[in-house]
This record gives structure tokens, C-alpha cells and sequence, in this order.
């Protein structure tokens, strides 16, 4: 749908595939789009407006873009690349002398949000996100798959190893192997009492010069353990569920990429979305699509980082 406001929907919202829900909602499209637009223009005008009065509050550095060097392991390092710069971490290419594991002179830093945002304190979000995605690579850091974590550089950044190789593209052939293997690694994730909940996003998924997939980015995983307490049924009901969905979004890109893979029946699940995924595209999807269309205005308008380079990884 053009706008993304207006909702037509006779679906069957199946919880365990067993009791089918109907339900009709309608916004009509003309009055959809003035709201959408009108919130656009809001949306913009707030950005701007923030950056005329001292920073970007779009970026996690604020109008600062990420250290021209830092120190990994003891060795320091120079930015060569910015890979992705948003609202939540900055996420940079370094290159060093190669004396940690593997003689790899290359690392990946990222460094969670410092900037304020609308004259709020925001630098503690970058410093529980960071906390929290570097307790995820530490309960994943047996796995070949995963990009090797170096150390934690300070309250709000990491490192971890650069995995050579670009980020799955729309419509990519890839490899005979390249999904089974994909499919191993999250079973894998999960093993480990852990969901990756971000595997909706293409670009998440990473197509090494090998051939083989690597995971990147557990901003948003979850992991439910012992500590949980009182609350673990309840938490692992929800962790549960994001495995469902992990399972759903691999195949569905399994089924964008190499149909010929797939059977009948996994090609039908891969098009089957629970009631969580049909409620989260509900509600997050018009939210997307003007964040989207904000982003793009204001990138018109204010100048990106020096070292930003075209998005073939994100």
C-alpha cells in the first residue's frame, strides 16, 4: 500500500494453528494519507529544528561522527569506514597493527547512542546496549558463524573481529549451502536459550567471502536464564515466541532466495504469519514508513560523515 495508513484486513490470525480469529480493519486511504503526510512534515521540522540548536538528535554521536582512532586490545586502530551511523550506535571499520587473535588487522567498533535527544539525557541507552549485546556475544562466542568479540572498550563500545564479505542483497543467488547452514546457526542460537529476533531484516545477514552466512547485530536478542526468577515462565513464553518468529523470517528468505529448496509445506509456513507478526506489521508499519521518510528529507539536508561510505553492509 502506497501510504501504509490504510488497512484492509480479512486474515485469520492463528495462535498454534488452531483457532482462527477474523478480523476487518479500514482507515480510508485519502484521510490516511493527510495524516501520514502531516506527520511527516512534523517529524522533519522537529529534526531540523534539533539540529539548527546544537546536534542531530537522528544519531547516536550527535553531530560528532565516531573516533578517528581507538585502542583494541592495547593495539590502536584507525577508522577507515563507517558502516551505519543511527539513532541507537555508530558502527565503524578500524584497521590496527594485527597483533590480537588471528592476525587480523581489521575490527568492527561499535558504540552505543551518547547524544541527548530533545534535551533529554540519552547516553545511559548506549551504555545498557551495549552492556546488554556484549553479554549476547559472549554466550555465542563457540559459534564459527558469529563475528569473534574482542573486548569491551569502554562503557558504550566494543569490538569484535571484521568478517570479510557483504550483506545478503535482494534477489542474491547464493550457494547450495548457504541456507542450511544459516538454518544450523540458528538452531544453534537457540540451544543456548536465546532468540535473535532481528532476523526480519536482510541486512542482518551476512554473506561471507566463503560463502557461508554470519549473524551480526544482537542489539535487540534475547536470552532468558536461571536469573529470571518468578518472572521465567513468562519470560520464556516470550522467548518462545521470537523463536517462532526467527524460524518464520529464515524462511522466508530462504523462499525469496532459493525456492527451489523448499517444499511445498515450507514454502506455506514461510507465508503462514502468526498473530504476533501480523499485530507487530500493524503497529510498527505506518511508524516505519514515516521514520523512513523523515530520514530521507533531513539526509538532504545535513551532511553525512566524512568517512561514511555506500551501504553495502549495514
Amino acid at each position: 500500500m502506497e501510504h501504509g495508513l490504510r488497512v484492509s484486513w480479512g486474515i485469520s490470525l492463528r495462535m498454534d494453528e488452531s483457532i482462527a480469529i477474523p478480523w476487518r480493519l479500514r482507515i480510508q486511504r485519502k484521510q490516511g494519507a493527510r495524516i501520514l503526510d502531516r506527520t511527516e512534515r512534523f517529524c522533519v521540522n522537529v529534526a531540523m529544528s534539533v539540529r539548527v540548536h546544537g546536534f542531530d538528535a537522528l544519531r547516536a554521536l550527535g553531530r560528532s561522527c565516531p573516533p578517528l582512532t581507538v585502542r583494541v586490545q592495547g593495539v590502536p586502530h584507525r577508522c577507515r569506514r563507517v558502516f551505519k551511523h543511527d539513532f541507537f550506535a555508530a558502527t565503524s571499520l578500524y584497521e590496527g597493527d594485527g597483533l590480537y587473535e588471528g592476525d587480523s588487522r581489521l575490527a568492527v567498533v561499535k558504540i552505543g547512542r551518547r547524544a541527548d535527544c530533545l534535551g533529554l539525557p540519552m547516553a545511559w541507552l548506549g551504555r545498557l546496549a551495549t552492556a546488554h549485546e556484549t553479554r549476547m556475544y559472549a554466550r555465542l562466542g563457540s559459534l564459527e558463524q558469529i563475528p569473534a568479540f574482542l573486548e569491551r572498550i569502554g562503557p558504550d563500545m566494543f569490538a569484535h573481529v571484521f568478517v570479510p564479505g557483504h550483506t545478503l542483497q535482494k534477489g542474491e543467488q547464493v550457494g547450495d549451502d548457504f541456507f542450511p547452514s544459516l538454518a544450523a546457526l540458528l538452531d544453534e542460537v537457540h540451544r543456548r536459550d536465546m532468540a535473535y529476533v532481528d532476523l526480519e531484516k536482510r541486512e542482518n545477514i551476512l554473506v561471507g567471502d566463503d560463502g557461508r552466512p554470519y549473524l551480526i547485530d544482537f542489539q535487540i536478542s534475547m536470552h532468558v536464564g536461571p536469573g529470571w526468577g518468578p518472572l521465567g515462565g513468562g519470560a520464556r513464553w516470550v522467548l518462545r515466541r521470537f523463536q517462532q518468529s526467527d524460524r518464520y523470517h529464515l524462511l522466508k528468505h530462504w523462499r525469496r532466495h532459493r525456492p527451489d529448496q523448499l517444499t511445498d509445506e515450507q514454502i506455506a509456513q514461510s507465508r503462514r504469519r502468526s498473530i504476533w507478526i501480523q499485530l507487530h506489521r500493524w503497529l510498527t508499519g505506518p511508524l516505519a514508513r514515516i521514520r523512513r521518510r523523515t530520514l530521507q528529507r533531513v539526509a538532504k539536508r545535513v551532511p553525512t560523515d566524512p568517512l561514511a561510505a555506500p551501504g553495502d553492509r549495514s
